[in-house]
């Protein structure tokens, strides 16, 4: 299916556009970014699944890093503003353990309380840049130094495989037992 993380896509075309100097490309990431706006809800996250109007955090991720990335490239800030609101929304529903839920069922009002680190790292960066850049609230700070440890706990300390990251966990607490 089609969808706002599609925008992701949108950051080889500005690139195209930058070394080709061809307007198509860049109207080609401008239309796939307008239309990611328009499967934002206002309260900030992307609706992943046409049918359910759930939130996968991943392809919610996708969106927002590609909204920003053309955002900034083009000076738009319309896109920067959507990727900042879809990354306080991720931090918003913040785990006491400080990851970020990968799953929102919207029918129930509820996450899935499982983690992967792929999405923790996707909300951590996508943070770290809307900082960078002054445009999220100094007050996600504490927020951010919490999702990056808690990412570091899922860091491999030993063995053959150390340094690398476990996938993430179980709704249970249950390491996933695979390193990326």
């Amino acid at each position: 299916q089609s969808g706002s993380f599609h925008s992701k896509l949108a950051m080889g075309y500005i690139d195209l556009y930058e070394i080709t100097k061809n307007d198509k490309y860049k109207k080609v990431a401008i239309n796939v970014c307008d239309y990611a706006l328009k499967q934002q809800t206002e309260e900030g996250r992307f609706i992943s699944f046409n049918d359910s109007k759930n939130t996968h955090m991943h392809p919610h991720s996708y969106s927002a890093e590609g909204l920003l990335y053309v955002g900034i490239k083009l000076k738009i800030s319309e896109y920067v503003e959507s990727t900042k609101k879809a990354v306080e929304w991720a931090l918003d529903n913040q785990l006491k353990e400080g990851g970020v839920p990968p799953i929102y069922i919207s029918e129930n009002n509820i996450f899935l309380k499982n983690e992967r680190t792929d999405t923790l790292s996707q909300i951590l960066r996508l943070s770290i840049l809307l900082i960078s850049y002054d445009k999220l609230d100094k007050r996600y700070v504490d927020r951010i130094h919490k999702l990056k440890d808690r990412i570091l706990t899922f860091q491999e300390r030993e063995g053959s495989q150390k340094g690398g990251m476990f996938y993430g966990n179980e709704e249970d607490g249950t390491r996933l037992n695979h390193i990326n």
